[in-house]
C-alpha cells in the first residue's frame, strides 16, 4: 500500500497547471487534508509527535502498569479526562485512542460545527486487532472463574467495527462506516479509500485513520513466539528498533491512533477551510505470496500505484517514509522495492522510518506516519532516522541520521541540515561573542513551481512607475565607499540605544539586573533586531527575483530587477554589520519565517507583492525610522537612512501594482488577501518583540507591562499595511 501527498500551495488562476495544480480530469475531484490529529508515544497531539520526533526524543520504554517481556511504545494518556466512567464501560482503549485523534483532526478542520452536514460524511476506518484489551481481559476472567465469570459489553467493545463505530456515534457521521483489517496496512488503506471516495464525488468529506492498542501480556507473548520483536535489556530503552542497521534486531510493539479530515478542494474552500495538504494519489497490491514474508515486487507495485494515481515520476518524490520495521526480511525487501521503482536515483532520495522512535503501532502505523509526513512538509524539516548504527551492504544510501553522517550521497548531507538548522543555530547563540557558524549547509530549502511570464507588448507604463524605475537606476550606492565601517560599536550597546527604548524596562527584574546582565540583554536584543532584517532581506531578494519572472508586463521585470540589485546591496550591508560589529547569529523569528514560507510558496504574484513590498519591506521601513531617529550611532544611522530611501521606493512600488490588480478582484478574492494581511502582520509583528536570550528572562506579565515600545511600532506598521493596499474592512 502506498500513497503521495503534497502540503498545497494557494490555488493558481485558471490557466495554470503543474505539480501541485493538475489538470482536471471529468468527475474527478482534488483532495485535500483539512483536520489532523495524533497519538503516540511521542505525544498525544500532532505537533508534539513532531516536535519530539525532531528533537531526538524516543518513546518506547518499559510499561508502566503491564509487565511485558520488552520496551514498548506506549501513549501516556489519560483516558479519564476525555470520557466519563460510564462511557469507558464500553469503550476499548482502541476506541478510546480513536475518538480522541478524530476529535482533534474533526477540531482543527472546523468539521464538528452544528452548521455542517455530516451526514454527508463518512467514516473510514484501519485497525490490526481491534479491541484486544477487551478480549484479553474477558478471557482472562473467564478462565480465571472456571467459567462462570461474563461481561455484557465484551464483544461490542472488543470487535474488529468497535473503533469506527464509535467514532462515527461520536460526531453524527451519518455517511457509509467502514472499518479496514489489512495488518500493518489497515490505516493506510483506509486512508487511500476515503481518498477515492471524495476523489470520485461520493463524499465531499471524509474522516480517515486507524487506532491500535497491543500492548498486553497475551498478545506481546504471542508476537515474541514469531521472533520480530526487539529484545534489547530494558535498562537500555530507546536504543532497541534500528530499522535497515546491520545489527537490527526487530520492532518495538506500539499503540496509538491518528485521525484525518478528507476533503473536496471547492468544498474545502467553499467553507473557508485551512488546507493542511493536497493528498495526490493511491496505490495498493498484494504480495500473493506468503502471510508473514515481505516481498519486494508486490511493495513495487503498490509505489508504482501510486505515482501512475498521482500522475507525477519517479523524480519528482523529495522524501520517503519507509515502513522500517527492523527486521532482516523486511528492511531487505523494501530496499529491493524503492531501488527496483527509482532506479539510479534512489540513492538521492531522503528516507527514514520513524518506527525506532514511536514503534510499530501496527494497523495505525500509515497513519501515524502519513501524519509525521504532512507535519515533515509543511513545516519543512524531513523526520530523523534515530538511531542508526551500522550500514549493511545493500542498504539504502539516501538514509537519514540526525547524528551521523551515514553515506556519502549528496542529500545526505542535505537533509541533515535541514532538519538540524534551527536546533544548530539556537545552540551557537547561547552565549554573547560566540563564534558563527559559517558552514554553506545551513539552508532552507522551499520546494515551488512559476510560471515564467514573457511580454511582447512591451507597452509604455504609467509615469509614476517610470520615475520609480529612473531613481532606482540613479539611487544605487556602494556600501564599501559610502559607508564608514572603520567606527567601533559599543559592545554593550551597539545601538546608542537609551534604555528606555529596551523593551524590558521598567520591570522589576531590570531594576534587580546586574550591569553585567543589562549589558548582555541589550547586546543580544540588538543582534536579534539586526538578524531579522538581514533574514528579511533575502526573503526579499528571493520574491524580487520571483517577480521578474512572473509579473505580466515588462516595466514591472525592470523594477524588479533593480529591487534584486537593491536587497543584495542590503545582504551585504546586514551581513557585513553582524559579522564585524555585532558578532552574534540568530535564526530566523517563527513568525517572519512562517510569513516567508506562507507568502514565498504561493503561486499568485500578487501574495508574493503583499509577502514582501507591503509585510516584510513595510516592516523593515517602519523600524529602521524607530533606529535611524533613536539611535546614537552615527554608523547605525548611515546604513538605516540608505536602506530605508530603497525601502520607500519598493512599497510605494508595490502600492502601484497592487492598486489597479486588487480593483479588479472579485469581494471573495479581496477578503482572502485582507486575512493573510492580517494574519502577516501578526507574524511580522513577532519579529520586533523581545526574543529568548541567554536564560536572563522575565514573566509573561513582566514582558506585556513593557513593550509600549513595540507596540507603538507594531501600530504604525499595521496602518500603514493596511492603507497601502486598501482593503481595510
Amino acid at each position: 500500500m502506498c500513497f503521495i501527498c503534497s502540503v498545497r500551495p494557494r490555488s493558481k488562476s485558471r490557466n495554470q497547471t503543474s505539480l501541485l495544480n493538475p489538470p482536471q480530469v471529468d468527475n474527478m475531484h482534488r483532495v485535500v487534508i483539512t483536520g489532523m490529529g495524533s497519538l503516540s508515544a511521542l505525544g498525544t497531539t500532532a505537533q508534539s509527535c513532531f516536535d519530539n520526533l525532531i528533537a531526538g526524543h524516543s518513546g518506547i520504554r518499559p510499561h508502566p502498569t503491564h509487565a511485558l517481556p520488552v520496551p514498548v511504545g506506549y501513549v501516556d494518556f489519560d483516558a479519564g479526562a476525555h470520557f466519563s466512567k460510564m462511557q469507558l464501560l464500553g469503550l476499548d482503549r482502541v476506541s478510546q485512542l480513536a475518538i480522541v485523534a478524530a476529535e482533534q483532526a474533526m477540531q482543527q478542520a472546523q468539521a464538528a460545527e452544528p452548521a455542517l452536514d455530516r451526514l454527508q460524511m463518512g467514516v473510514f476506518w484501519g485497525t490490526g486487532g481491534g479491541g484486544c484489551e477487551s478480549t484479553e481481559h474477558a478471557y482472562a476472567k473467564f478462565f480465571d472463574a472456571g467459567g462462570e465469570q461474563k461481561k455484557l459489553l465484551t464483544v461490542p467493545a472488543a470487535m474488529i467495527h468497535a473503533a469506527a463505530a464509535q467514532v462515527a456515534m461520536r460526531f453524527g457521521i451519518g455517511g457509509e462506516c467502514q472499518t479496514y483489517s489489512t495488518a500493518c496496512s489497515s490505516a493506510a488503506v483506509a486512508i487511500g479509500e476515503a481518498f477515492c471516495r471524495v476523489q470520485y464525488g461520493h463524499w465531499p468529506m471524509a474522516l480517515a485513520g486507524g487506532a491500535e492498542a497491543p500492548l498486553l501480556p497475551g498478545v506481546m507473548n504471542s508476537w515474541m513466539a514469531m521472533r520480530v520483536l526487539c529484545t534489547d535489556p530494558q535498562d537500555a530503552p530507546g536504543t532497541g528498533c534500528r530499522p535497515f542497521s546491520a545489527d537490527r534486531c526487530g520492532f518495538a510493539m506500539a499503540e496509538g491512533a491518528a485521525a484525518f479530515v478528507l476533503e473536496d478542494l471547492e468544498h474545502a474552500q467553499a467553507r473557508g477551510a485551512t488546507i493542511l495538504a493536497e493528498m495526490l494519489g493511491y496505490g495498493v497490491s498484494n504480495d500473493a505470496a506468503h502471510i508473514t514474508k515481505p516481498d519486494s515486487q508486490g511493495q513495487a507495485r503498490a509505489m508504482q500505484s501510486a505515482l501512475k494515481s498521482a500522475k507525477l515520476a519517479p523524480h519528482d518524490i523529495g522524501y520517503i517514509n519507509a515502513h522500517g520495521t527492523a527486521t532482516h526480511a523486511g528492511d531487505m525487501a523494501e530496499v529491493q522495492s524503492i531501488e527496483q521503482v527509482f532506479g539510479s536515483g534512489a540513492g538521492g532520495i531522503p528516507v527514514s522510518a520513524t518506527k525506532s522512535a514511536h514503534g510499530h503501532a501496527m494497523g495505525a502505523s500509515g497513519a501515524l506516519e502519513w501524519a509525521v509526513t504532512i507535519a515533515a512538509l509543511r513545516r519543512q524539516v524531513l523526520p530523523p532516522h534515530h538511531p542508526f548504527h551500522t550500514r549493511r551492504r545493500g542498504c539504502l544510501h539516501g538514509l537519514y541520521s540526525p547524528h551521523r553522517a551515514t553515506g556519502t550521497s549528496p542529500s545526505m548531507r542535505h537533509v541533515q541540515f535541514i532538519c538540524l538548522w534551527w536546533q544548530q543555530c539556537r545552540a551557537d547563540c547561547a552565549e554573547v561573542g560566540v563564534s558563527m557558524n559559517a558552514s554553506n549547509e545551513n539552508v532552507w530549502r522551499l520546494p515551488m513551481h512559476d510560471e515564467l511570464v514573457f511580454d511582447w507588448s512591451y507597452e509604455a507604463q504609467a509615469s509614476s512607475v517610470q520615475n520609480l524605475y529612473a531613481k532606482s537606476k540613479h539611487a544605487q550606492w556602494d556600501a564599501a565607499e559610502r559607508i564608514n565601517w572603520q567606527q567601533d560599536l559599543d559592545p554593550e550597546n551597539p545601538f546608542g540605544y537609551d534604555d528606555r527604548l529596551m523593551p524590558l524596562s521598567g520591570t522589576e527584574a531590570w531594576a534587580k539586573a546586574s550591569s553585567k546582565e543589562r549589558a548582555n540583554v541589550r547586546h543580544q536584543y540588538q543582534a536579534y533586531m539586526v538578524n531579522q532584517f538581514l533574514h528579511g532581506e533575502q526573503a526579499a531578494l528571493l520574491a524580487a527575483a520571483r517577480l521578474v519572472q512572473v509579473l505580466p508586463d515588462v516595466m514591472g521585470k525592470q523594477m524588479a530587477a533593480q529591487q534584486v540589485a537593491d536587497e543584495a546591496r542590503h545582504i551585504e550591508v546586514f551581513e557585513r554589520l553582524i559579522r564585524e560589529k555585532i558578532q552574534i547569529r540568530y535564526p530566523a523569528d517563527a513568525g517572519l519565517k512562517a510569513l516567508i514560507e506562507e507568502g514565498l510558496r504561493d503561486s499568485r504574484w500578487d501574495f508574493v507583492v503583499l509577502t514582501t513590498q507591503v509585510l516584510i519591506e513595510g516592516m523593515a521601513l517602519v523600524s529602521l525610522q524607530q533606529l535611524r531617529d533613536f539611535s546614537k550611532h552615527p554608523l547605525i544611522s548611515t546604513i538605516g537612512n540608505y536602506v530605508m530611501a530603497d525601502e520607500a521606493r519598493h512599497v510605494a512600488y508595490g502600492q502601484h501594482l497592487l492598486k489597479d490588480h486588487l480593483s479588479q478582484l472579485s469581494t471573495y478574492e479581496k477578503n482572502e488577501r485582507h486575512d493573510f494581511l492580517l494574519e502577516g502582520i501578526e507574524k511580522c509583528k513577532a519579529g520586533i518583540m523581545i526574543p529568548e536570550v541567554d536564560g536572563f528572562y522575565f514573566s509573561n506579565e513582566e514582558k506585556q507591562s513593557c513593550m509600549f515600545f513595540q507596540e507603538k511600532v507594531a501600530s504604525k506598521f499595521k496602518s500603514r499595511c493596511l492603507d497601502l493596499v486598501s482593503i481595510n474592512n
